[in-house]
């Protein structure tokens, strides 16, 4: 995860970095050079960058108008993937750089949580409940479409019972001998 977050951090410096130059009207042959290195390195590392986006929840696509003096075509445009034309679309590049933060903030905060999941037996109990729903998914089917039917809430809310009620006979097991002490 924390890696996740780094490639990210560095991704919005490099792209800052390579707005900066490419900003310039008159760039020397050494600034020439570093903007082509990072273009390069912008472009190898676009679909890591927009897959961790991804997995922290965010969407790299806006819905795109044309003003209507103009026209042209409407529809999903990813970002990421015309990470270099925004200027023709009149799309500020802040718009990827709030993305980058948003994905950076999760991650933190997931880092920052982690290790309460570890430690949590409830977390525990939850992921194997949901564990046949992750099969599920893993073989193709749509996993958290039949997590959220009513046969998907049936069997969570069974298994969480089931697992509360044997909880309830494990704590009377090991209470009952300090009962039986506490008679004499």
């Amino acid at each position: 995860m924390e890696e996740k977050r780094n490639l990210l951090i560095e991704f919005k410096d490099k792209l800052k970095k390579y707005n900066q130059l490419q900003s310039k009207q008159y760039p020397n042959p050494q600034e020439e050079s570093l903007r082509s290195e990072l273009r390069e390195w912008i472009n190898r590392n676009i679909p890591l960058a927009s897959s961790y986006i991804g997995q922290s929840g965010q969407s790299t696509t806006i819905y795109y108008s044309p003003p209507p003096i103009t026209g042209g075509v409407r529809g999903n445009m990813d970002l990421f993937a015309n990470i270099f034309q925004l200027n023709q679309y009149q799309i500020s590049h802040s718009m990827i750089y709030d993305l980058l933060d948003r994905a950076i903030g999760t991650y933190d905060y997931w880092i920052k949580i982690k290790w309460r999941k570890w430690v949590n037996p409830f977390y525990w109990a939850g992921e194997l409940i949901r564990l046949p729903f992750k099969i599920l998914k893993f073989a193709g089917f749509d996993g958290i479409k039949l997590e959220g039917s009513t046969i998907g809430k049936l069997y969570k809310f069974l298994a969480a019972f089931g697992a509360a009620i044997l909880l309830c006979f494990e704590l009377y097991d090991h209470i009952k001998p300090l009962i039986n002490l506490s008679n004499f």
